[in-house]
């Protein structure tokens, strides 16, 4: 079997997706096609069947996503580098014909397929705000979800099927048979770590909320391990503390995840599936501007999974607090993955 799955290149929550899906294919040639971080991720992995693409990114400004760069950047993509990538596409189709296309969130992919005529799958957590009834959403945060809903059906047109994956299964409904719920789709990698509780508050923080989490953090007692902060120029003071622990991003994070006691994160959809696998209570952070962020963080407090805190309004005394609520054990969940491929199997 021959897939081709296209999958959006900002931040690595797609690409873990993507792979987590791969391992559970052993007899299928699963060709990804990407850009971005998750380009640079996949080929430091040696990932063999790696196509790259131009794809759309976000524009920071003043550390917020400038929506208006964004979108002009947007619109250029589309004008010029969605049809090279479509025209790449369809060439190598033409010479390896795939049995499926399959879309995270990524355009190109999708209008190949249509182009192809092939059958089109989507699997993302962008789609729950297409068919998944987000009314009880504050006002500001449900006016997102419809421009969101309007977007997502313009990057992924029409699919077949198409799998959403996310942490709130209880306040989503699939609205059609064409609609497969699931949880998170994580890689075999969290799936076969065990768990434990070493003590220490796990970080991890995006350039946006950084400073703001350091900050808040320099002053509670307790050890830290620090990811996705190793440029910040309140490193130095914080390790000579020796309370906090600055660690590259790989994939000893995982099984710090598994071994912290609490998470203090940035509120991406793939980091909070993994940390509710784990059952790790979260202090979801969004980042400015990030309004799909800003919904995750309610879903976290509304779930029961942690707590929300815009970067703005973070303290010592916030961190505090959450480090000393009693700790409600959360149920296990299974690996959304599984859904996945028995959806994968029956559409070819």
């Amino acid at each position: 079997m021959r897939i081709y799955y296209g999958v959006n290149g900002e931040g690595l929550g797609h690409a873990s997706r993507t792979l987590a899906v791969a391992e559970q294919l052993p007899d299928c040639q699963l060709h990804i096609f990407t850009y971005g971080a998750a380009y640079r991720f996949l080929q430091s992995l040696h990932y063999p069947f790696l196509h790259a693409i131009e794809g759309l990114l976000f524009s920071y400004r003043h550390q917020r996503v400038d929506y208006t760069r964004s979108l002009a950047r947007a619109g250029w993509f589309c004008w010029t580098g969605l049809r090279r990538n479509i025209a790449a596409i369809r060439q190598l189709a033409d010479r390896d014909p795939p049995d499926l296309f399959v879309s995270d969130f990524e355009p190109s992919i999708a209008r190949a397929a249509r182009a192809c005529g092939g059958r089109l799958m989507s699997v993302d957590n962008q789609h729950r705000f297409v068919h998944c009834p987000l009314h009880d959403l504050p006002a500001p945060l449900r006016f997102y979800a419809r421009i969101a809903a309007w977007a997502t059906r313009l990057m992924v047109p029409y699919p077949d099927h198409t799998v959403i994956s996310t942490f709130h299964e209880p306040y989503t409904c699939a609205s059609s048979p064409r609609i497969t719920l699931t949880s998170g789709i994580l890689r075999r990698l969290v799936e076969q770590t065990a768990v434990g509780n070493r003590g220490f508050l796990l970080v991890y923080v995006r350039p946006s909320v950084r400073e703001q989490v350091l900050r808040a953090l320099a002053d509670v007692d307790r050890d830290v391990r620090v990811y996705g902060a190793s440029e910040s120029p309140q490193r130095a003071s914080l390790e000579r503390t020796g309370r906090f622990r600055f660690c590259a991003l790989s994939t000893e994070f995982i099984q710090d995840l598994a071994d912290c006691d609490r998470l203090v994160a940035t509120a991406g959809n793939q980091l909070i599936c993994e940390a509710r696998f784990f059952r790790k209570p979260m202090l979801a952070i969004p980042e400015p501007g990030q309004y799909e962020q800003h919904i995750n963080a309610w879903y976290v407090q509304r779930f029961g999974l942690g707590r929300q805190c815009y970067a703005g309004q973070l303290t010592a005394e916030t961190i505090r607090a959450f480090l000393g609520e009693t700790r409600t054990e959360l149920p296990r969940v299974e690996n959304g993955v599984r859904h996945v491929v028995e959806v994968i199997r029956q559409q070819y």
